[in-house]
């Protein structure tokens, strides 16, 4: 009785893909003040729904697309891409796990980041937390736009970082581990609403009715059942030989797109 209303909070802590990539849009254009720049993703809809919510926000702002390139999914071999990469203030690429560490070695191989700078419109997938020892200093200083990072500084997700390191000697490294630990938070909190109840009409208005804080931060919902919350913009950083993503600004309560 209690599945229905539940999938209202599936991957919460990641948003709509517009939603978490607009932010990286207005970040490179008002922060970095990047103006032009050239793009490239996979030509899937996960690829282009992350690439145009950036893009998107980035041409509202005034910037300019120099050019999109768009690659298989299975892409692992980026060369004849990178080596096609047309001159702009700035490369904004995004790949799955998979490709990731290839495409940041290559950019530095093929001498790209002498040229211009690499940022990821969403820094998962492209170049997880787990995979950046593997791809080196190359991509120190990279900037993308995340959910959720075992950095974010709030007492919670302190606490929640702390107990998952005494428990598996590691840490909360990606989105997808914290998307289970708030849904499990919104189907718990609406519970007590309902003081038990499971009823999904009951379900439903008590998780509209959620204001909570969780690790990745506040969350609550629209009408349409789409999450509102933090949208985290991160860069590649080494702190203590250990590669981390290090917040360097945070977008607010930010809408579904």
């Amino acid at each position: 009785a209690i599945c229905s209303p539940i999938l209202v909070t599936h991957n919460v802590a990641d948003g709509t893909q517009k939603q978490l990539t607009a932010a990286m849009g207005d970040y490179a254009y008002t922060v970095l003040k990047y103006k032009k720049v050239s793009t490239m993703t996979p030509d899937n809809i996960t690829g282009r729904g992350f690439m145009d919510g950036f893009t998107e926000r980035f041409k509202q702002l005034g910037g300019t697309v120099i050019q999109e390139q768009f690659f298989p999914w299975e892409t692992v071999d980026f060369a004849p891409y990178l080596t096609n990469v047309k001159p702009a203030d700035v490369l904004a690429a995004w790949t799955n796990s998979q490709g990731g560490p290839n495409l940041g070695k290559q950019y530095g191989e093929y001498g790209l980041n002498k040229k211009m700078p690499l940022i990821a419109p969403f820094i998962g997938g492209i170049f997880d937390e787990d995979l950046l020892p593997s791809i080196g200093e190359v991509v120190l200083g990279v900037t993308g736009a995340c959910p959720y990072t075992w950095t974010i500084d709030n007492a919670l997700n302190k606490r929640v970082v702390a107990d998952f390191k005494k428990k598996y000697n590691d840490r909360p490294g990606n989105s997808g581990i914290m998307g289970g630990y708030v849904n499990t938070q919104v189907a718990i909190e609406a519970l007590k609403v309902t003081r038990g109840d499971t009823n999904p009409d009951k379900m439903k208005a008590a998780i509209l009715g959620l204001n909570i804080q969780t690790p990745a931060g506040p969350v609550r919902f629209n009408a349409d059942r789409l999450g509102i919350h933090n949208i985290y913009i991160c860069k590649i950083a080494k702190i203590g030989g250990e590669y981390v993503y290090q917040v360097v600004q945070t977008y607010k309560d930010v809408q579904p797109i």
